[in-house]
């Protein structure tokens, strides 16, 4: 995250300073929604003693390397001449759009973050009590939309790129940006599941209990 908010805060700079309007509002959403995980990262997360993986670390760098870039791209491709102001290249026409846009934005991640937060006070809990299934902290998640599905906050981070894809329809990375979040976050949504489902087996199988996104997966 500290790489994603660098990048993106560079991006957007750079935007500011062009000869030529450009509209900035992708790039500040995603600054903004990386400082909102670096936050949570420092707030409101309680390590355990798992290790990351090497490989992971590596695809997690890359990754927030990579979308503030493709966000350039298609910041880039989609140049609007308009008047200068804080968010250039918003026509009259695009604004109703774009606020939209905006504030589903805002909204995936007032959900992501609550789930962040729920998972940290039931740890937080597990921790004091000693209730976890396994030992490692964690207990079955049973507050707000973890009532529903496994990783709400997955499907919170789909939603999010699926914004900045809305933004930039006519940006060909953006699709592949989306495509490689909705894949590699659906699979480590099934692993979750999977682990749920070896742990707490009683808990899963006694309610319709979905993978991702409640009552489609």
């Amino acid at each position: 995250y500290y790489v994603g908010s660098i990048t993106t805060a560079m991006i957007t700079l750079w935007t500011i300073f062009r000869p030529y309007p450009v509209n900035q509002l992708s790039a500040l959403l995603f600054l903004a929604h990386c400082m909102r995980r670096l936050y949570e990262c420092h707030r409101i997360t309680l390590y355990g003693g798992a290790h990351m993986h090497l490989t992971d670390y590596f695809v997690g760098v890359l990754h927030y390397t990579l979308a503030p870039l493709t966000i350039l791209v298609a910041i880039c491709e989609q140049r609007i001449v308009a008047p200068h102001s804080a968010l250039r290249g918003l026509g009259s026409g695009n604004l109703i759009w774009h606020g939209i846009i905006g504030l589903l934005f805002v909204l995936f991640n007032i959900l992501q973050h609550n789930t962040h937060y729920a998972l940290f006070l039931m740890k937080t809990r597990s921790v004091k009590d000693g209730s976890s299934g396994d030992g490692s902290g964690y207990s079955f998640p049973r507050a707000w939309m973890f009532s529903y599905c496994a990783c709400p906050h997955y499907a919170a981070e789909i939603g999010l790129y699926v914004c900045l894809l809305l933004l930039h329809s006519r940006c060909k990375s953006m699709y592949f940006l989306v495509l490689w979040v909705a894949t590699n976050l659906s699979v480590v949504a099934y692993q979750q599941y999977c682990w749920y489902l070896e742990i707490f087996p009683d808990e899963v199988l006694s309610r319709q209990w979905y993978i991702l996104i409640p009552f489609v997966w």
